[in-house]
């Protein structure tokens, strides 16, 4: 596989989160803001996973440069940025349609909360940590800690995209 074939698979799958995510919304209005939720989640899914599987093979090819996961650490916590800065948004403002700050108290609180905590906040401290490892070469201590945030990763993005398309609710 080439990089023009990953770049083609990479745009050609936007597109049909995008076509899929204003059909499921009806409409551009409302389904923008679902497009970029879901991109977004897609983004740190696909990056933790990418993230841990370099994190192994350090640990089997020590003498390999340490580069690679210094970067991917880097991309996987400003990915967790944004999507807490999304979170923070779309609560403050209501988004799509909901009272500011609605959700933190709204019928799905518990989710919400585990969302922010559980879900952004914490893997984005265990990214930066696993990093911060890297830099040092610690790498079973940064594979430990990227395990860690994958598994946390996966429990936010499947609550995320259940509110998402359930009930509306972009957080």
């Amino acid at each position: 596989m080439c990089s023009s074939d990953l770049g083609i698979g990479s745009v050609a799958g936007a597109v049909g989160v995008a076509l899929g995510a204003i059909g499921w919304a009806d409409g551009a209005l409302r389904g923008v803001p679902l497009v970029v939720e879901l991109l977004a989640l897609a983004a740190v899914t696909g990056g933790s996973f990418g993230a841990v599987i370099l994190a192994h093979w350090y640990l089997v090819t020590p003498k390999i440069s340490e580069t690679p996961l210094i970067l991917t650490t880097k991309l996987v916590a400003i990915a967790l940025g944004v999507q807490l800065l999304l979170f923070l948004a779309w609560t403050a403002t209501g988004i799509p349609g909901g009272p500011p700050f609605g959700a933190l108290t709204g019928p799905n609180l518990i989710l919400v909360w585990l969302r922010l905590i559980v879900g952004l906040v914490f893997p984005l401290v265990l990214a930066v940590m696993a990093h911060k490892t890297a830099l040092t070469r610690s790498m079973e201590s940064a594979t430990g800690l990227l395990y860690i945030e994958l598994t946390l990763v996966l429990a936010s993005t499947i609550v995320a995209a259940g509110l998402a398309l359930g009930t509306g609710l972009l957080v």
